[in-house]
């Protein structure tokens, strides 16, 4: 007996110049696993290999399968960035020390211009309780609103920037209230795939009196925060200019 006696003649062919989707198609209505792939030389038709439904698979399906673990690695930064904000405006109103020093990688920085700079996540934590020792009285209250993000996700989906404006207004009951502003500029990654803040860097634009607002802003109102405002002052951005391309004067890619 030999190969040659058992083989099957009856072969579903395709030209090598045919599309993928062609093949595709013809495997599925002639109900066979591979097709041989053929070309015409000199009016003959050679056969040049065998193309089976595996190699479909593993190296064509394969790619789009890397390109959408990509792309949805991407998807759950920008939830990522946009969730870290919010639980980080919360647990400052809540003064949950723990869980604001939780939110940083082990290395993380945090930079509150003439307030604090600290680095580490225990030194968050540590100068957090320092400054705000006890819990948050009942008659005090504050919103530490981070609104109208900006977030860029690399290409590979395991870091991003973001840049985030703050709304804050707060004050005591029976007393004066106040409002403070600024822009957040963050970077983000993970640390033993845990979303976190790599640095979080906050430059103070001005603050108010909630009855006066800010177009009746003076220096003894401002309080102990240092803002420029009415002064205007360069503030950084990790992008270009999406329309001109232009550079910011404080550029921090």
């Amino acid at each position: 007996m030999s190969a040659g006696e058992y083989c099957n003649r009856e072969v579903v062919v395709v030209h090598k110049d045919e599309p993928l989707r062609e093949a595709i198609k013809l495997m599925r209505s002639q109900h066979v696993g591979d097709v041989v792939v053929v070309e015409q030389r000199h009016e003959q038709t050679i056969p040049l290999g065998i193309l089976t439904d595996r190699d479909i698979v593993v190296e064509i399906l394969a790619k789009e399968v890397a390109l959408i673990e990509r792309l949805l690695r991407r998807a759950v930064a920008y939830d990522a960035a946009e969730n870290l904000a919010s639980a980080y405006g919360y647990y400052l109103d809540e003064f949950m020390w723990d869980a604001v020093a939780d939110l940083f990688e082990q290395d993380g920085k945090r930079d509150l211009g003439s307030i604090a700079f600290e680095v580490g996540r225990e030194k968050i934590r540590q100068s957090l309780k320092s400054r705000y020792p006890g819990t948050k009285s009942k008659t005090f209250f504050t919103v530490h609103q981070l609104v109208q993000p900006v977030i860029h996700v690399e290409a590979d989906g395991h870091s991003a920037n973001m840049r985030v404006r703050l709304f804050q207004l707060g004050g005591v009951s029976g007393g004066s209230g106040h409002w403070i502003a600024g822009m957040y500029e963050t970077k983000l990654g993970k640390e033993d795939g845990v979303w976190k803040f790599k640095t979080l860097d906050l430059d103070y634009t001005w603050t108010a009196d909630y009855r006066n607002g800010w177009a009746n802003i003076a220096d003894n109102t401002k309080g102990i925060i240092n803002t420029p405002f009415p002064e205007i002052t360069d503030l950084p951005f990790h992008y270009r200019n999406p329309v001109t391309g232009r550079s910011p004067s404080f550029y921090v890619p």
